[in-house]
């Protein structure tokens, strides 16, 4: 009943309501705001990892995260910029890779394209030599694809190599032989 307590009593119970209000409200406050800055702290390593990724999923291999600490947000960062850096080593050697093949391709088919013109505007008469060295080229060509095929098989683990031995000085002047007409409609001397 209203009577039991005092005016005083009654006064007591409302401060002390107020201020358990009050100290409640303040303690939300504050944990709402801890659990901002440590989610902040959290996120911002994840977003700028995140922000990289996409930029690397549209090609662009160069960005890198900024690694702080040694957490495992940090341990995620160094593994993120390794993923990076092999990325980018591995897209610099297919890059050199196809331009070697393109270069590779490119040498016989010259030659044969210009024995064929030289049959062609009767330049030269379509003796056996130069007929075998055309078939040499296109051979060439066959074993530089093979070549290629090997090469994806040794990076599928399917290779088995095989040693032989090799006449070198037979090889240079069959390569000498087949570059000789490049040479000749230059009027340079192989020798």
């Amino acid at each position: 009943p209203k009577g039991f307590w005092s005016s005083q009593d009654m006064s007591f119970r409302s401060v002390l309501n107020n201020t358990l209000l009050s100290t409640a409200l303040a303690a939300a406050g504050l944990a709402l705001l801890l659990s901002l800055v440590i989610s902040r702290k959290l996120s911002t390593p994840l977003l700028e990892i995140t922000r990289a990724a996409r930029t690397m999923r549209r090609g662009d291999l160069s960005p890198r995260v900024e690694v702080r600490g040694s957490d495992e947000l940090a341990q995620l960062g160094e593994a993120f910029n390794h993923l990076a850096e092999s990325l980018a080593a591995q897209e610099r050697l297919r890059k050199k890779l196809t331009a070697d093949v393109a270069h590779e391709l490119r040498t016989p088919l010259a030659t044969i394209r210009s024995h064929l013109e030289a049959f062609q505007d009767g330049v030269w008469d379509p003796t056996p030599e130069r007929l075998d060295a055309c078939h040499e080229e296109a051979m060439r060509l066959v074993r530089l694809v093979g070549d290629l095929e090997q090469l994806t098989a040794a990076e599928s683990e399917a290779l088995s190599l095989k040693k032989e031995r090799v006449d070198l000085g037979a090889l240079v002047a069959q390569i000498g032989s087949s570059y000789r007409p490049l040479f000749d409609s230059k009027k340079v001397s192989l020798e």
